[in-house]
C-alpha cells in the first residue's frame, strides 16, 4: 500500500523529501508504483521489474531503441541447439557482491529451477513452466533443458525478471526468499536505501563488470499521480517519467526549452475485465451484452484523444495473432435484449480503476454506455498499490475492472500465461477457465513456425473473446517526459528504462 499520493488528495512522501538543488551526479527517475518484491519470481508491478533489473542480471538482456532485440549480458555465449536445448557459458570472474563469490552455473540453476519450487509458491511460477531442468556441466556452463520448443525463451523469458540470476548462497543463508532484501546481486547498481512510500536510491555496483554507469546515485520515486510526475519533471525535480496520454496535446505545443517528449508506440494494452466467477456476471449473456453496449470509439477519443487507434485482441498490429475486427459490433438494443433473456435488467456493476485521469475518464463514458442499456455503474478508483491488491481484498466480489496491462515484448502467449486457470485469483482476475484455452497457449507457445503460431495465436484469441470476459480498447502510446539538458536516456520500444545506460548530456 502507498502511504500518500496525491491521486488520493494527500502530499506524497517524495514531494516533502525531494530536494531542490538537483546534482548533476544524481538521476531522479519516477516509478509507476510502489514497491512489491525485490526477488523475481515475486515480481508484481512494472517497477519491481525496472528495480530487480538495475540490481540483477541475466544472461541476456534486451536491446535499447525502437526495436524489440536482444543481447548478451553475463553471458559468453548461449545457443539454442535444437528445440528443447540451450546451451550457455557464463564470463568468468563475475562477483556477487558482500563478498559471495563468483557467479557460476550453479546460480543459473538454482535461479530458474527454483521457480517450480511448490514451497516456494511464487506467484510468477508459470513464467518457467516450460522448463524440465538446468545441467550444470562445469563452473561457467550448463544446458537449458526445456520440457518441449518454447517460442518465447529469448524474446520474454531469458530477458525478463524471470532471467535474472540470482546468489543461491545468499539466498539460501537468507531461507529461500528474503523479502524486501537484496543479500546478494551483480547488477549495474546497488541498493543503498529503500524508503517505503517516498523512494529507493542506487549506487553503482562495485563488482559490476559491464561499463560503469553514467551516473553515480539514482532515486526512482514512486509517484502514482501522473499529473505530479508531469508537474515534477516540469519543475525540475525528476528528470525523466512517463506521463499520462492526456498531457500529449498541450505538451506538443509547447515545452520549456530543456524538455523533450518522446512518444512510444508499445503493445501495452488498455482492456476491460469482467469476473466470470462473480454471481452478477456468470451469465454469458450478460458479459456479452455489456460488451455490446461499450463504444470503443468514443471511449478512445473522449479519454485518449485520439491517439490510439482501436484494437480488438491482445495482440497489437503487426504482431502474431493480429485481430482485424471486433468480435461483437456495438448493439445498444442487442445488448438490451440479451439482459431481458437473462433476466438481469436493472443490473446493478461496480468498476473498479486505478485513480488516473485517462482511465477515470474511460471509465465514466463506460459507466454512461452501459447505463444505456439500463446497467447501473458505480465506479471505485483505487491508487496503484491498492488496485493491484484488489484480488486480494475483494476475492470473488470483484467485478469490472478497468486495466492496463504491459506486453514487453509483444508477445501474445507472454499474457495468456496469466489467464491460465492456476493463475485464477493471482493475475488471471477474469477467472476464465477454459481447457481449449490452455490447449491452445501451450500450442501456440510451442510453434516454431510463424505462420503456424500465428493462426494458433488467433484462435486462442477467438475463444478468450468468446468468453466475454476480456473487452480490449486499444493498444497505448507511451510518453516520456525528461530534461534533454542533463539525461540522454536509454529505452527499450516501449520506454521501459535501462538505468544502466542512461548517459549525461
Amino acid at each position: 500500500m502507498l502511504l500518500g499520493t496525491a491521486a488520493l488528495g494527500t502530499t506524497p512522501l517524495w514531494m516533502s523529501n525531494l530536494a531542490f538543488a538537483q546534482s548533476g551526479d544524481t538521476l531522479y527517475m519516477r516509478m509507476l508504483e510502489e514497491m512489491k518484491a525485490f526477488d523475481p519470481p515475486f515480481s508484481v508491478g512494472e517497477s519491481d521489474t525496472w528495480v530487480i533489473k538495475t540490481v540483477h542480471s541475466g544472461l541476456i538482456d534486451n536491446k535499447t531503441g525502437n526495436e524489440w532485440d536482444w543481447e548478451l549480458l553475463l553471458a559468453e555465449s548461449i545457443e539454442q541447439t535444437d528445440e528443447t536445448t540451450v546451451t550457455f557459458k557464463l564470463r568468468e570472474g563475475l562477483q556477487w557482491s558482500n563478498g559471495y563469490g563468483e557467479v557460476t552455473a550453479e546460480d543459473v540453476k538454482y535461479s530458474y529451477e527454483r521457480y517450480r519450487d511448490e514451497d516456494l509458491a511464487a506467484p510468477n511460477a508459470v513464467s518457467w513452466a516450460p522448463l524440465d531442468h538446468v545441467e550444470v556441466t562445469g563452473t561457467y556452463t550448463g544446458i537449458i533443458h526445456l520440457k518441449e520448443s518454447f517460442s518465447g525463451l529469448f524474446s520474454y523469458l531469458l530477458p525478463r525478471d524471470p532471467g535474472s540470476i540470482i546468489c543461491k548462497k545468499a539466498w539460501e543463508e537468507a531461507g529461500g526468499a528474503p523479502g524486501l532484501e537484496v543479500p546478494a546481486g551483480h547488477g549495474p547498481y546497488q541498493i543503498v536505501e529503500y524508503r517505503p512510500g517516498d523512494r529507493i536510491i542506487f549506487e553503482p555496483s562495485p563488482v559490476w563488470s559491464g561499463e560503469e554507469p553514467a551516473f553515480k546515485r539514482v532515486e526512482m520515486l514512486p509517484i502514482t499521480d501522473t499529473k505530479a510526475a508531469e508537474n515534477a519533471v516540469l519543475s525540475g525535480d525528476l528528470d525523466w517519467a512517463i506521463v499520462s496520454i492526456s498531457a500529449v496535446p498541450s505538451m506538443q505545443e509547447g515545452l520549456p526549452d530543456n524538455l523533450a517528449l518522446d512518444i512510444r508506440s508499445t503493445p501495452n494494452f488498455i482492456w476491460i475485465g469482467s469476473n466470470m466467477n462473480n454471481p452478477d456476471l456468470a451469465d454469458e449473456r450478460v458479459r456479452k451484452a455489456i460488451h455490446m453496449a461499450i463504444d470503443r470509439e468514443t471511449v478512445l477519443e473522449g479519454a485518449y484523444f485520439g491517439v490510439m487507434e482501436p484494437s480488438y485482441g491482445v495482440a497489437a498490429k503487426g504482431a502474431p495473432g493480429y485481430m482485424d475486427s471486433p468480435p461483437v459490433e456495438r448493439d445498444v438494443e442487442g445488448a438490451k435484449a440479451l439482459l431481458e433473456e437473462a433476466g438481469a435488467t436493472g443490473l446493478s456493476l461496480r468498476l473498479d480503476v486505478p485513480a488516473e485521469p485517462d482511465k477515470v475518464t474511460a471509465a465514466q463514458i463506460v459507466q454512461a454506455n452501459l447505463a444505456e442499456v439500463g446497467i447501473n455503474v458505480s465506479i471505485n478508483q483505487h491508487e496503484a498499490g491498492a488496485f493491484w491488491g484488489l484480488p486480494e481484498t475483494l476475492g470473488q466480489d470483484l467485478q469490472l475492472f478497468f486495466t492496463e496491462w504491459t506486453l514487453v515484448p509483444p508477445d501474445m502467449n507472454w499474457v495468456t500465461q496469466w489467464w491460465l486457470p492456476e493463475q485464477a485469483g493471482v493475475w488471471n482476475w477474469q477467472y476464465l477457465q477454459d481447457e481449449e484455452m490452455e490447449r491452445l497457449h501451450y500450442a501456440s507457445a510451442a510453434e516454431i513456425d510463424p505462420e503456424k503460431r500465428g493462426e494458433l495465436l488467433k484462435q486462442l484469441q477467438t475463444v478468450v473473446d468468446e468468453s466475454y470476459t476480456c473487452f480490449m480498447l486499444g493498444h497505448l502510446p507511451r510518453p516520456v517526459l525528461y530534461d534533454k539538458t542533463k539525461v540522454v536516456p536509454a529505452m527499450l520500444p516501449n520506454a521501459e528504462p535501462r538505468t544502466e545506460k542512461f548517459k549525461k548530456a
